[in-house]
């Protein structure tokens, strides 16, 4: 029942996006379903629910690899690795990188193979797939520590390849749930849906989504970061009446 009525909403919601995209001659509508992910103390990961719709053409009913690739490109942010090598037995940091323009979070899937759905040099065009993302802010860094970054993202989950797995749904809609685990960072996101005609790319549609921090906790580290000695008094006040309180506690304990 549930996916019944989750089906109905997203074609009559996908109807009325079209009738728009018409109005304004895109071949491509895509949506999100929630704007913003709100990270407590006790977050345990989501689930981002993208769907949209393409417009039928020539290409598709003559059987041309004509698709869709969704791209998840979180806040690009500055990493450094290290390379480690066994020296006398012992594991020691060997080498180490400054990485620009890493995302913390990066998701793709497609209808396809990529290799199917564009040329290569489409793909390196519009900056498809993560090794374009990362190499071109990293054109001196040695092929070694960009793919021992991304093995390292991927083992957190934090790097997701679902090439060839994105479905449609008679031929027009496609959706797809993309899985947030619990260790992803805030910052913005951009969901970036590519159509291709199984050349090139003909049409980009962009939704953004917010991840951020609430609570206690967020105050706590927002104020450390920003104004420390504010913080640190803080922590002095803080320590200085919980003595109290157990000593005050304690005190009529026993008396």
């Amino acid at each position: 029942m549930k996916k019944i009525l989750l089906l109905t909403f997203l074609v009559l919601f996908m109807a009325s996006k079209f009738i728009y995209a018409e109005e304004n001659n895109d071949a491509l509508v895509s949506d999100i379903e929630d704007k913003v992910v709100e990270i407590t103390s006790n977050f345990n990961g989501s689930e981002l629910f993208i769907f949209g719709s393409r417009e039928m053409n020539d290409n598709i009913t003559e059987g041309i690899k004509s698709g869709i690739i969704i791209e998840v490109i979180a806040t690009a942010k500055t990493r450094k690795i290290r390379k480690k090598e066994r020296k006398f037995g012992i594991w020691v940091n060997d080498d180490e990188k400054v990485l620009e323009g890493v995302p913390d979070f990066y998701y793709i899937n497609s209808s396809e193979n990529i290799e199917e759905l564009l040329s290569e040099d489409e793909i390196n065009n519009n900056d498809i797939g993560i090794i374009n993302h990362l190499a071109k802010n990293n054109n001196d860094v040695n092929s070694d520590f960009i793919n021992a970054l991304i093995r390292i993202k991927k083992r957190k989950n934090l790097y997701q390849f679902k090439e060839g797995e994105l479905e449609f749904k008679n031929d027009i809609l496609f959706s797809t749930k993309v899985t947030l685990p619990n260790n992803i960072g805030e910052g913005f996101y951009v969901i970036k849906t590519h159509l291709t005609d199984g050349t090139n790319v003909t049409s980009v549609d962009k939704q953004l989504l917010v991840v951020k921090k609430i609570g206690l906790g967020n105050f706590l580290f927002e104020m450390a970061h920003k104004t420390p000695l504010i913080y640190g008094i803080f922590s002095i006040l803080v320590a200085l009446f919980a003595g109290w309180a157990a000593s005050e506690t304690f005190r009529r304990l026993r008396g």
